[in-house]
């Protein structure tokens, strides 16, 4: 963790986290972290090489918290970072945890199996007894099968068109779903450049443009997906059970005044909102259609 040597407790500060990449079991992944004059910048270990998954994932959120337990962050101004497996991780925390935070910037980042489908012919499908199972598993470990959860968080995201190690349809198609959706997402690609050696500047303009992201922490809409449970959980709604255990469960719901919503679900047994002040009157009955 790198503290600004201007640090006043008095006010509330912005967080980066920066995700390192991958080093295989190599120790100390992510130290040092970067340093930047007016945010404190966070460089989770992660578990190694993970893919920011599992307990990786666990990793990064339980640094994030033990960080503003003992510093004053600002909330509305949590960004996460990261390159190669960072950019893969960026992905995965934006799309499962996006009200944690108020931007997102991948560079070079896995966020789609079917990219390596249609470069090199990997994860082919094939007819079989448990193929739905299969193509359930396949699709909950990429972030491309989650965009609709970034409606609310900014993304920004980097790669090189000569990239050969994590091919730029990654970024493509999750910029054009995300494009499709309406979601805040900026896209920046490098002719000719491969899995680094990309402009120095290109990382500062993508912070800049983050960093002017307001966080939205009571959206009005909000719709999302999850393959379990742990991550059914967004803003003001929370997924409770599903109907069917190996299949996604969705869920689109939409403040139309304080006392009306309208809710659309998928494969949902219960799920359940919050009523919170900013969207809702607590004093009258809450409608839902």
């Amino acid at each position: 963790l790198t503290i600004p040597k201007i640090y006043d407790p008095a006010m509330p500060w912005p967080l980066i986290v920066t995700l390192h990449g991958h080093g295989w079991f190599r120790p100390f992944q992510g130290h040092p972290a970067p340093a930047n004059v007016g945010a404190f910048c966070l460089a989770p270990t992660g578990r190694g090489a993970t893919d920011y998954r599992e307990l990786g994932e666990q990793d990064v959120l339980r640094c994030i918290a033990e960080v503003k337990r003992d510093f004053h962050i600002d909330d509305d101004r949590v960004y996460v970072r990261g390159g190669s497996m960072g950019g893969t991780g960026a992905w995965h925390l934006g799309t499962h945890y996006a009200d944690q935070f108020a931007g997102i910037l991948p560079v070079c980042g896995n966020a789609d199996n079917q990219a390596w489908t249609k470069r090199w012919g990997w994860n082919r499908e094939f007819p079989g007894r448990f193929d739905g199972l299969r193509h359930w598993i396949q699709e909950g470990h990429t972030s491309r099968a989650f965009t609709m959860n970034l409606l609310n968080l900014p993304a920004y995201a980097i790669h090189g068109s000569g990239d050969v190690i994590v091919p730029p349809e990654h970024s493509r198609h999750m910029v054009a779903e995300l494009r499709t959706l309406g979601a805040p997402v900026e896209y920046r690609e490098f002719p000719n450049k491969g899995h680094g050696g990309l402009p120095g500047h290109a990382i500062e303009q993508g912070l800049g443009w983050l960093c002017a992201q307001p966080r939205i922490p009571f959206p009005k809409r909000v719709r999302w997906k999850a393959d379990r449970m742990r991550h059914g959980k967004a803003y003001w709604l929370r997924l409770e059970q599903k109907q069917r255990p190996a299949a996604f469960s969705e869920i689109d719901a939409e403040v139309v005044d304080r006392t009306h919503v309208t809710i659309k679900t998928g494969n949902l047994r219960a799920f359940s909102l919050q009523r919170l002040a900013p969207l809702f009157d607590p004093a009258k009955p809450l409608f839902l259609q």
